[in-house]
């Protein structure tokens, strides 16, 4: 774990030298584009540069997968079984979500509804995890659950996940991506 934290941060590194880089070589083509004797030749580089970066587009476009192209998968959501009762109106369930990986989160939440048939009623309870680890991997988070309504019991209920993340890919581009699950769980004391 420790060698891929330090090859990030050298990733990180290289990553901001070669956009400062770039930075400071886009600034000096645009003062010498300001002459008129000059931006003819400038547009032509310009053709060409457009004209290369096209023909790398189509790779991208031919599902070459995640990796390859920067995009990043859905959200993937497993609902552990049981949900535990706490009390009639108080739960807990675990559930474990893998997304990203990104560099930095802007914003990351799950929410989680249980629901449960009670004879000719339906309980139903909600909670959320505020906070996900977005880096590619699965991580289980316990969700407390707040019945709603109709105290819940000992049986089958029915759980609903759904997921969002917003952040820094490693291909340095904002993206956000999301999930959900259905499942049945056991509810049990």
């Amino acid at each position: 774990m420790e060698t891929e934290v330090s090859a990030l941060k050298a990733l990180k590194l290289a990553s901001l030298v070669t956009i400062s880089t770039l930075t400071l070589m886009l600034v000096s083509v645009l003062a010498v584009s300001a002459r008129p004797a000059t931006s003819g030749a400038l547009r032509s580089v310009g053709a060409a540069a457009a004209q290369a970066f096209s023909a790398t587009r189509p790779a991208a476009e031919n599902g070459v997968g995640a990796a390859a192209t920067g995009f990043l998968p859905t959200i993937q959501i497993t609902i552990g079984s049981p949900v535990r009762l706490l009390d009639k109106l108080q739960l807990t369930g675990d559930v474990t979500i893998a997304c990203g990986p990104f560099i930095s989160l802007d914003f990351s939440f799950a929410s989680y509804q249980l629901s449960e048939a009670s004879g000719h009623t339906v309980s139903h309870a909600f909670g959320s995890i505020p906070a996900l680890i977005c880096d590619g991997a699965p991580h289980t988070f316990a969700a407390s659950l707040v019945g709603q309504d109709v105290p819940f019991r000992p049986g089958t209920g029915v759980a609903q996940v759904f997921a969002n993340a917003c952040g820094l890919t490693p291909n340095f581009t904002s993206a956000c991506v999301s999930g959900n699950a259905t499942s049945e769980v056991a509810i049990k004391k």
